[in-house]
């Protein structure tokens, strides 16, 4: 009887061993495990890198103007111009450079602006956008070639009514500026339009209005330029 309670003891104690050695087995972490899991988790990590959206955005905009310029108490004049951007944002952060160029009118305009997205996710999404930067015009009067630079601030609606298809609104605003020849200089730029996207493509069409105000000592001078442009945008 003895002999069979010891039998039974030995019995559990082996079977209680043999399961504590298993179990430790079992959580024991190898090298090769290791490397595994490490090679693993290297190649979720590149999927997502190579599937997640870039942070970074561009597009490159080229536009036809076709307008009409008055000056003061001169007549009206029929003009065209052109104009380019390109612009690149990183997340909701972006950097704008324009360039217009209207020979008929002797008129260059080169601004740089620095742009926050408000709201919207992307370049080509519902979005409100703000700016601020600098204009550079260049442009005649009284037969005398004029250089005068303000301080610009801008704020940009777009919204996609559709998929592809949507409105947008630009107001631009020029800070006032004092010169020797001209006196004080300010003014501002509002243009709204539709336009339809292709993928990558934006073909766009808009109205504007830009006004110029001066206060040289022979009175109070506006120029006002407003028409059509239309255009195409890239993204990528």
């Amino acid at each position: 009887m003895v002999q069979n309670k010891t039998f039974r003891s030995v019995l559990i104690l082996s079977l209680f061993f043999a399961s504590q050695s298993l179990a430790a087995e079992a959580k024991r972490w190898t090298l090769q495990e290791w490397l595994k899991q490490k090679n693993q988790h290297a190649l979720m990590d590149q999927w997502l890198m190579m599937n997640s959206p870039s942070p970074f955005e561009f597009s490159l905009k080229t536009e036809s103007f076709n307008y009409k310029s008055k000056s003061g108490t001169d007549s009206e004049k029929s003009l065209d111009s052109y104009s380019g951007s390109v612009c690149a944002f990183a997340e909701f952060v972006g950097l704008q450079g324009e360039y217009e160029n209207s020979t008929e009118e002797n008129l260059t305009d080169a601004t740089g602006l620095l742009s926050l997205r408000l709201l919207g996710a992307s370049l080509q999404s519902t979005s409100l956008t703000v700016s601020l930067g600098q204009r550079s015009r260049q442009f005649e009067y009284l037969t005398n070639q004029q250089s005068i630079k303000n301080l610009a601030t801008q704020a940009v609606l777009q919204v996609y009514l559709t998929r592809y298809f949507g409105i947008k609104g630009t107001y631009r605003s020029f800070l006032p500026e004092e010169t020797d020849n001209l006196g004080q200089v300010d003014g501002h730029t509002s243009e709204g339009g539709v336009f339809i996207d292709f993928l990558r493509l934006r073909i766009f069409g808009d109205y504007f209005e830009d006004i110029q105000k001066m206060k040289p000592a022979s009175g109070d001078v506006k120029i006002r330029r407003n028409g059509i442009k239309t255009g195409l945008q890239f993204f990528f």
